[in-house]
């Protein structure tokens, strides 16, 4: 039998988890202290970075949770979640000088509402079967594809892009350096090893970080010994979003004033 109190304070102390925590408070306080210079509530480039590091935060936070209690398969998963914030946050980096630049960051907040009018949708057709609900969200939906600059199918559509994958491999590709690409790339392939202990699969159902890959059975015990996976790819994730907001916010967050490539190439 696991004494869990003994593990998650010998995780925390092995792992300096308390260190990694700090940082993300130091962050929470620094983005806080920006808002509340007098940001307006407007949907632009400021605020999505501000609701991206909000929702940053809080995945950190849970990620850290699932660590101190020993389950690295569970942070790797919710690692994911922030790559995919990294990846959004580069393109949108990359594109700044774009003349399309507000064109992105305008569909970027539009799918808010087109991902809720989809809901809403599916909820009046197959829940609710309200008919006249149905019509006035359909001319929702009409109204709001008026006003999008990208046509794209696909949840990436803002973007122009279809997937997440072609998103990704479209925003590695633009950087020219090779130590910057070869890195993003092996976050990219992290990510997709993410994705398959997410998913409900054969493989999924059974890998499991921290067990010997010889070993054919069943292990829930929590495995502080095996964060190290996780923890990597966490740190390495979240330094990007840290520059990236740190330097197109214009805040000292990280030491110096180093552009955003030799922030992460290091």
């Amino acid at each position: 039998m696991c004494n869990q109190s003994n593990v998650v304070t010998n995780t925390v102390s092995y792992w300096k988890l308390d260190e990694l925590a700090d940082i993300i408070d130091f962050f929470e306080n620094v983005i806080a202290e920006k808002v509340n210079q007098g940001m307006q509530t407007a949907w632009d480039y400021d605020n999505l970075m501000v609701f991206a590091a909000s929702k940053t935060i809080v995945t950190a936070r849970e990620i850290l949770c699932l660590a101190k209690a020993g389950y690295p398969n569970g942070a790797f998963s919710l690692v994911r979640n922030l790559y995919e914030q990294l990846i959004a946050l580069l393109f949108l980096h990359t594109h700044k000088a774009s003349p399309e630049f507000l064109d992105y960051v305008e569909d970027y907040h539009l799918d808010f509402d087109w991902r809720q009018n989809k809901y809403l949708l599916f909820c009046a057709e197959k829940c609710t079967k309200d008919t006249v609900e149905l019509a006035k969200l359909k001319a929702e939906r009409d109204r709001i594809k008026a006003k999008a600059q990208h046509t794209v199918e696909g949840d990436y559509w803002w973007a122009g892009y279809g997937s997440f994958n072609k998103l990704a491999m479209a925003a590695i590709d633009l950087e020219s350096d090779p130590t910057m690409h070869n890195f993003l790339n092996t976050l990219h392939m992290r990510y997709k090893e993410a994705c398959t202990l997410l998913h409900a699969s054969s493989l999924g159902n059974q890998y499991s970080i921290g067990v010997a890959p010889d070993y054919f059975g069943v292990d829930t015990s929590p495995k502080p010994n095996a964060l190290g996976h996780p923890l990597l790819f966490f740190v390495e994730t979240i330094m990007g979003i840290i520059a990236i907001i740190s330097e197109d916010f214009g805040l000292k967050i990280l030491s110096g004033q180093r552009p955003l490539k030799e922030r992460l190439s290091n």
